[in-house]
Order: structure tokens, then C-alpha cells, then sequence
């Protein structure tokens, strides 16, 4: 006897809109990637340097990891469908149970797994060209990891490699970075201003943290350190008037281009480009 079940699973094959669309002849010549990524605690996802990220509400943070992976791929392609729709696309995870049940359009080994799977397909089938799967060690799916366990850290931009030429055409370049990891460095040398006393008589570069910037100041004053200083040009904050006062020559506001702050090596986009009003401030103690 055919179950309900079996009946409800048949009824999409039934339709003649199904049998319309057809299949694409021949290999895909280019699919839009997306990456995603979930933790028990949220998702994230990135398409093209557009980035997503959201907590679970508590009724999923019950939920095994495999379906909450592939509920993170089902929100995100909901959420991006305006930058996909009528594409092929293509999902880079690093969970190879989501890789298998979209690509095999389900599974026999989670009941759960493989109606979400279902309802994922369907959806994607009047929405996306097409929809695969692929998967990508956890080491390399570092933009949608990051988004997945909270939001970028203001400390990890790093900006466009030609926006800091521009920076080392005008203020001269820096020989030593400061504040920074092996991920955003801008210079061959670093050295933390938490570790002694800086080097004296070098051209330094720095982007620090917002609650960093006017102790470095301070300690740019104390010692005669020579700085190119990245902040924010944010007239009520009180470390504007402290950089104009420690001024070497004219400051330059930096190109809000789309892509001219970034995290996880390119693949997660400052959201509000334009809004963060980053200047290169060259600025000398003992003036």
C-alpha cells in the first residue's frame, strides 16, 4: 500500500512544470559560490564578499550540528536569493554530511536531514538554475567560520594593498607594523607596543582597535615615535583633537571602496565602507 508519505514525496515529479525545465546540456560554465558555515550558536555565510551572519532562535540550538549546517545553507541562499536567483550555485561547506544530502537531493540516514533536504531542493528548483554542493576543510571556510561564531573583530581589517600604497605615496612607507596578526599585516616586520618601548628614529604604521588609539597616542608623545595612525575621523571623539595636535603633515581621508576592508583573507567585506571614515593620520611626538 502507498503511504501519504510517499504520495506528498511523488507530488512534485507530477507536475508538468517539473518536466518543463529541463536539465542544462553540457558542463556548467560558471556557478556563483557561497560559503556557509553554523556553530550551536549561530550561522554565517558569504557570497562575493557580501557577508550574512544570525544566532539561532532557541528552537533550533537543540538541533544536531549536520541540520543545522544545512539550515544554514537554506537561510542563506534565502537571504542572498536577490544576488542568485535564475544562477547556477554552488555551496562550499565543511560538513560533508550537507555536501551529500544536497547533492544526492536527500539520504536514508536521518529522517530530519532528509525532509529539510527535500524541502530545500524543491524550493531551489523554481529559484537557482541549479544547486551543488562541495566541500572545503574547515581551514580555508575561514569568512563564514568567523561569521558563524560572531561578528568580525574591528582589530582583524585589513585594508586594500592599494589603498596602502597610496598611504606610503603620501606619507612615506613604513618599515614596521603594529597591532597586527599574521592575517592583516601590512609590513615584512611587527612589533606590539605592549612588549617595551617601540624602535625610534622608524617610520611605524598602525591600526589599532578603537579603544587602543588614543593610548597610542599617548605613548607616540611620550616616546617621539613617528606613526602613520589608520582612525576613524570622528569629530566627538576625543582622540581627533589629540591627532591634529600631533599632525607631521596633512592627513588623507581613504577611499571608502567596496572592497578596501576586509577579514578572513578577502572574504568578508566591511559592511559600511563609507561610514567608517578611516583617514591615514602621520602624526610625531615631540613636535
Amino acid at each position: 500500500r502507498i503511504t501519504h508519505a510517499c504520495v506528498r514525496a511523488l507530488r512534485h515529479w507530477k507536475s508538468p512544470a517539473t518536466f518543463r525545465t529541463g536539465i542544462p546540456l553540457g558542463a556548467v560554465s560558471s556557478r556563483v559560490t557561497m560559503t556557509t558555515d553554523a556553530s550551536l550558536q549561530g550561522w554565517g555565510a558569504t557570497l562575493m564578499g557580501r557577508s550574512v551572519i544570525c544566532l539561532w532562535p532557541p528552537q533550533l540550538t537543540h538541533k544536531h550540528i549536520n541540520y543545522l549546517e544545512l539550515m544554514a545553507v537554506w537561510l542563506a541562499l534565502k537571504h542572498l536569493l536577490g544576488f542568485i536567483k535564475s544562477q547556477h550555485v554552488l555551496v562550499k561547506t565543511d560538513n560533508t554530511t550537507v555536501v551529500a544530502y544536497i547533492c544526492r537531493q536527500g539520504g536514508t540516514r536521518s529522517l530530519q536531514l532528509h525532509q529539510l533536504a527535500e524541502r530545500l531542493i524543491v524550493w531551489a528548483d523554481t529559484r537557482l538554475l541549479s544547486l551543488r554542493a562541495t566541500h572545503v576543510p574547515g581551514i580555508l571556510n575561514r569568512g563564514a567560520d568567523l561569521l558563524s561564531r560572531g561578528n568580525p573583530l574591528y582589530g582583524e581589517w585589513k585594508l586594500h594593498p592599494q589603498v596602502v600604497s597610496q598611504i606610503w605615496q603620501r606619507c612615506g612607507q613604513a618599515a614596521i607594523d603594529l597591532f597586527v596578526s599574521q592575517e592583516n599585516a601590512q609590513c615584512p616586520l611587527y612589533f606590539s607596543l605592549t612588549d617595551g618601548n617601540a624602535p625610534l628614529g622608524i617610520l611605524l604604521y598602525a591600526f589599532p582597535p578603537l579603544s587602543l588609539i588614543s593610548p597610542t597616542l599617548a605613548r607616540v608623545r611620550k616616546q617621539g615615535l613617528s606613526l602613520i595612525l589608520i582612525a576613524p575621523r570622528w569629530p566627538s571623539k576625543p582622540w581627533v583633537a589629540e591627532m591634529v595636535q600631533l599632525l607631521a603633515c596633512q592627513p588623507w581621508p581613504l577611499p571608502p571602496w567596496r572592497d578596501f576592508l576586509t577579514q578572513a583573507g578577502g572574504e568578508i567585506y566591511h559592511p559600511y565602507p563609507d561610514r567608517i571614515a578611516l583617514w591615514a593620520w602621520p602624526v610625531r611626538g615631540g613636535i
